[in-house]
């Protein structure tokens, strides 16, 4: 046991991903947390509210998660002097903004529509731009310290600011208000995560900076368009509007009780994703080697199993206990939703299987990722076109990450058919 701690602690590698692995099962326990106390404290309308809310979050904030990777790609590729590459991407940032500050002024007449547009209430629409805002400066320090390496500290201010969200969430449940408290702890935990990692930055790299380097801009203009990156950049957009978009029209759309229901459903279907998320995220990275080798097959056949014994025990569970987990997880006012867990787990299941395979052409860089990007505008179409009822949206998503599924695993072979002949 001791000579494999050593092993995993002297490996930059192994170290690095046990910590990202250990901390995002942590941080994805304390989101469903948060879920189930605002679930149960605010009912199926308030809870439809907050879920809504971090859609639409999720959605406008897919480009800071392209400049992510973008910064985290840029900062991993230099292997000398990567804290003064750091600085010199901070200062190009900021003359940047300083640049392009006056587009801000165009979108703020947008924020007085946010109501009609998205169906949230005052207090959640007119928060949304703001936290938008500390979303993207956040998003590119947290990316820096990444970038470096510096995954313990990264992960301990994302539970930082996880277990403060988690707090107002409490207060909600001991009565203190309602969602006026959930959005306040909200705000605070945002600016408490953009004011630590950038503290991080600040106090603890910048004294290592001698000398500037070379301009970024050349260099970043290029990669942007580059046609790997533009294939990663429209497969995150593709895999978030599958992962968000529902809950946002079921919202816009349905009733607040029926948003609610809904969204406890899409919650209950992702959390086999939510477990799995640890393991696409590290075998990302072992895929992302170059070249085809026995351990990364291993790697695979090891996700592979992974995935088909999680998605058993979840249509299980769910087909077995439906109203004994609607009841843990959300409470007796949500128990409309307990006849359809059983779609939950096969929807969950084919999304975290199409995320994977999809992770993997990403990460050989292959064509075949844009599958899920070209497929997903068939997804847009029939769900504003024909959903009608919370039921077919459900069967929608059933069937479509099942045909996705299907065409992935058909690419994959094509795939290992063009290796082995070459």
């Amino acid at each position: 046991m001791r000579g494999i701690t050593t092993f995993i602690s002297g490996n930059e590698f192994l170290k690095g991903s046990f910590i990202l692995t250990v901390f995002t099962f942590l941080g994805g326990f304390l989101n469903y947390l948060f879920n189930m106390m605002v679930a149960r404290a605010l009912g199926p309308a308030g809870f439809g509210e907050i879920a809504a809310l971090f859609s639409y979050l999720t959605i406008f904030s897919v480009p800071f998660v392209v400049i992510s990777k973008l910064v985290i790609q840029k900062i991993s590729s230099v292997e000398e002097n990567r804290y003064h590459f750091v600085f010199s991407l901070e200062k190009f940032f900021w003359e940047k903004l300083r640049r392009w500050y006056f587009l801000w002024i165009f979108l703020l007449p947008i924020i007085f529509f946010l109501p009609s547009l998205t169906n949230l209430s005052y207090i959640t629409a007119y928060s949304l731009p703001f936290l938008l805002i500390l979303s993207f400066f956040s998003s590119f320090f947290a990316s820096s310290l990444q970038g470096l390496r510096l995954f313990l500290l990264f992960a301990t201010i994302d539970i930082v600011s996880l277990v403060i969200k988690l707090f107002g969430a409490v207060l909600v449940m001991a009565g203190i208000d309602s969602i006026t408290t959930v959005m306040v702890f909200l705000f605070i935990s945002m600016i408490t995560a953009l004011a630590l990692n950038y503290q991080a930055i600040q106090t603890n790299f910048k004294k290592r900076i001698l000398h500037e380097i070379a301009p970024l801009e050349a260099r970043l203009i290029h990669l942007v368009k580059n046609k790997q990156f533009i294939f990663a950049a429209t497969s995150i957009l593709a895999i978030t509007f599958l992962n968000n978009i529902d809950v946002a029209f079921a919202k816009k759309f349905f009733s607040p009780y029926e948003a609610g229901i809904y969204s406890s459903w899409s919650l209950t279907a992702k959390v086999m994703w939510y477990i799995c998320t640890p393991l696409i995220s590290v075998s990302f990275i072992y895929f992302s080697e170059p070249k085809n080798s026995p351990f990364q097959k291993n790697v695979g056949l090891i996700s592979t199993v992974i995935l088909a014994a999680v998605g058993i025990v979840s249509f299980l569970g769910y087909r077995l206990f439906d109203k004994q987990i609607v009841m843990l997880l959300f409470g007796s006012r949500f128990l409309g939703v307990a006849p359809f867990l059983g779609y939950a787990s096969i929807f969950g299941f084919f999304y975290t299987c199409t995320h994977f395979i999809n992770s993997y052409f990403m990460a050989k860089k292959s064509v075949f990722s844009l599958a899920l990007p070209i497929s997903i505008l068939f997804y847009i179409l029939f769900l504003f076109l024909f959903a009608r009822s919370l039921v077919f949206i459900m069967k929608l998503n059933v069937f479509f990450t099942a045909a996705l599924f299907f065409l992935h695993i058909i690419l994959l072979l094509r795939n290992a058919k063009t290796h082995l002949l070459q």
